[in-house]
């Protein structure tokens, strides 16, 4: 929890930086790299578990991939769920759907950081905070649930199929 508080405000840090042009940019290749890492979990897990020798992975490294997709979420939190089940996937060996309820988890929190550090430091539309806040928690909830009733393999490609759409759309704007 720790590296995602800190690296959330790194991340908005960035953002308050980055002029928006820059963040036009690169935003759809961040979905990309997220909806790639995704997409490669499994095999990038089973090279480290060889690597390691064991199955017991999370340590440092997990720590320090949990940061990066914090700054990631506080930088643009675009596909920042799909970066966060990749990380998460290669850290721990448990089922999609057990990885999908410790990813809202973390969301939440790189998410409330983030909003708290925005509020703080920039101008806030408040109206649209007002519409997407609470479709946000809504969405997360009924994520969660649907994703509990579908296998890892349709959780995984509808997760990386819907990023892909989402750069594409990015890149045609």
């Amino acid at each position: 929890m720790i590296a995602c508080f800190v690296g959330s405000l790194v991340g908005v840090g960035l953002l308050l930086a980055t002029s928006q042009q820059a963040f036009q940019s690169v935003a759809p290749f961040l979905v990309l790299a997220a909806c790639a890492l995704l997409a490669a979990q499994p095999v990038l897990g089973r090279w480290l578990g060889e690597r390691s020798g064991d199955d017991e992975r999370p340590g440092i490294g997990a720590l320090a991939g949990q940061a990066l997709a914090a700054v990631y979420g506080g930088y643009f939190s675009a596909a920042l769920g799909v970066a966060v089940l990749a990380l998460l996937g290669l850290s721990f060996e448990d089922s999609l759907q057990r990885l999908n309820a410790l990813k809202a988890l973390l969301q939440l929190v790189i998410g409330v950081v983030s909003a708290i550090g925005f509020a703080l430091l920039a101008d806030v539309a408040w109206t649209a905070v007002a519409v997407i806040a609470p479709a946000s928690v809504v969405g997360g909830e009924v994520g969660a649930r649907l994703a509990q009733k579908v296998s890892d393999r349709v959780l995984r490609v509808g997760i990386v199929a819907y990023g892909l759409a989402a750069a594409v759309w990015l890149f045609l704007r």
